[in-house]
């Protein structure tokens, strides 16, 4: 029991290092599916998240493609995730709870008075890879996965059911300095 909560507080503690914001705003990432190798793209408010897959990945990906975290608390894995391009959330379409609705960019509602509880998500470490995780929002408990993976592409961002096995539910976390 005790080495597992210390594995827990290790895995949380290298999280919150790699997401916490530097001197001079925060820490960028590319979010990019397992599957597809596509990154996630934000686009106009209230548009659908979809993938990027046609960009040089030996540059910096455009703004709409990149992505930042904010904390609900330090330590937390309880997050907002911000598109650096428009500065929207990612946002459970009309606070929905069932599988297959989509995520979409919306303004950042900024306190729990404004109804933001579709805006936070949980990442969950998968052992896939050093930043892999998985996304799951606080509001339905369901998991951030790609609707008709892998078959169409562009596939639009959606929440699902987790079964554990599914690698269009994992992403990889890119880094970008």
């Amino acid at each position: 029991m005790r080495i597992g909560i210390i594995l827990v507080l290790v895995a949380q503690l290298a999280f919150a290092a790699l997401v916490e914001a530097r001197a001079g705003g925060p820490k960028v990432f590319t979010i990019a599916s397992l599957t597809t190798h596509c990154v996630l793209q934000g686009g106009v408010k209230g548009s659908t998240i979809t993938q990027k897959c046609d960009y040089d990945s030996e540059n910096l990906p455009p703004p709409a493609a990149r992505w930042y975290f904010e904390a609900y608390e330090p330590g937390s894995w309880l997050y907002k995730i911000v598109n650096v391009g428009s500065g929207r959330c990612m946002d459970v379409r009309g606070f929905g709870l069932s599988t297959a609705v989509q995520i979409i960019p919306w303004d950042c509602k900024r306190t729990s008075a404004d109804n933001d509880a579709n805006q936070w998500f949980w990442l969950r470490r998968s052992d896939t890879c050093d930043n892999c995780y998985f996304i799951q929002s606080a509001w339905s408990k369901l998991y951030l996965g790609l609707l008709n993976c892998p078959t169409t592409l562009p596939s639009p961002l959606v929440q699902r059911h987790f079964d554990g096995h599914d690698a269009c539910q994992e992403w990889g976390l890119v880094p970008h300095h």
